[in-house]
């Protein structure tokens, strides 16, 4: 019970099953893209500084939330992702 599907699944399937690991691959790469639109969105509006990559930002975004979920559940608190959401803000 509970986790992340993507990590949980990714994890398992990575080298076992190649038709969940394609699909966890396209949910990752789907969950990227929406965040890029939101960052582009958010350059359009102003509230993000121009010369952001957003693809790139996408990125390390997804990738510190979905590591810091790994490491709270792991150590049973919300520290590092208390610390990761401040890194982000700036």
């Amino acid at each position: 019970m509970g986790g992340c599907p993507l990590l949980n699944f990714g994890t398992e399937a990575d080298d076992t099953n190649p038709v969940v690991k394609e699909k966890v691959n396209r949910a990752i790469k789907r969950g990227q893209e929406l965040l890029s639109g939101i960052i582009e969105k958010g350059i359009s509006n102003k509230e993000f500084r121009a010369d952001w990559n957003s693809a790139d930002f996408a990125t390390v975004l997804f990738a510190m939330l979905e590591g810091g979920h790994l490491i709270a559940r792991m150590s049973g608190n919300n520290d590092r992702m208390i610390a990761i959401g401040n890194t982000l803000k700036k």
